[in-house]
């Protein structure tokens, strides 16, 4: 047990973290339930978390709980609907001091001394100012990537997009139905999303954040460890596209598939 102990604090210290930061920690825990295994106990995501409340008790762990499968017309419950972002989210989801938004495409579960500020977020674009992007880049957050690349994990940059206005993404009307409890009411969301033949491509984007310093990068308990905030990371991506890298790829096949699905009246994006 003391050996596990020891490894969760040593998880936990990677990050870097001080007793009143804000994290966002995005992840996949298939290689550090291996690694404690390994060690001889299984990975148990409350151990984490009480560890790592415990390094930061005046500050703020947040951990996405997004749904972005829904499409228009679906249902959002809060309680119940249940998060796409992987095994970490769905654990922190049982636990009673973590309370997940309303939002109803990118929720996100928080804990901390910003929980109440975080709740009260809405705005009627999927990455306005006043969603969790938005608080995101205003309060500099830091950002935890654990065994994840950034094409699945870092939501953060469509904000970006959208604050820029980029020619490749465009609004789209979604209406999602919230519920809360018995009552089921309508959402009008503007979704800033990919036009037509547009695929997201930031593996480019992930190998120039870590050659030039945006994204950290180590290894700790068998597990990968991307380390930045949101002001690198803002940074890091206008370097990026300065340079001529593009976030983004065409493709004709892709093209041909929406333009059938928008002809049957169904949602390509």
């Amino acid at each position: 047990m003391e050996l596990n102990n020891n490894l969760y604090q040593e998880l936990v210290d990677s990050f870097g973290v001080s007793q009143n930061d804000i994290l966002l920690i995005s992840s996949d825990i298939t290689n550090l339930a291996k690694h404690f295994k390994s060690s001889g106990e299984a990975f148990n995501v409350n151990t984490f978390i009480d560890t790592l409340q415990e390094s930061m008790p005046s500050g703020t762990i947040i951990i996405p709980a997004y749904t972005d499968n829904l499409r228009n017309g679906d249902v959002f419950d809060y309680k119940k609907s249940k998060p796409t972002t992987g095994a970490l989210s769905n654990r922190i989801g049982r636990r009673k001091d973590f309370t997940r938004t309303f939002d109803p495409i990118h929720s996100v579960y928080v804990w901390g001394s910003h929980k109440e500020e975080i709740l009260g977020l809405s705005d009627e674009t999927a990455f306005g100012e006043k969603s969790i992007f938005g608080f995101l880049a205003k309060e500099n957050t830091k950002f935890v990537f654990i065994d994840v690349d950034l094409q699945n994990s870092f939501t953060f940059v469509h904000y970006l997009e959208q604050k820029e206005n980029v020619s490749y993404r465009k609004f789209y009307p979604l209406e999602i139905q919230i519920k809360n409890e018995d009552i089921v009411a309508p959402k009008l969301i503007q979704f800033h999303t990919k036009k037509i033949g547009v695929s997201t491509n930031l593996y480019p984007l992930q190998k120039f954040l870590l050659d030039n310093k945006f994204l950290l990068e180590k290894e700790v308990c068998g597990a990968r460890i991307q380390l930045s905030s949101a002001d690198a990371m803002t940074n890091g991506v206008k370097a990026c596209q300065n340079k001529g890298i593009k976030l983004y790829k065409f493709e004709i096949g892709l093209a041909a598939k929406q333009i059938v699905k928008r002809i049957l009246g169904k949602n390509y994006f």
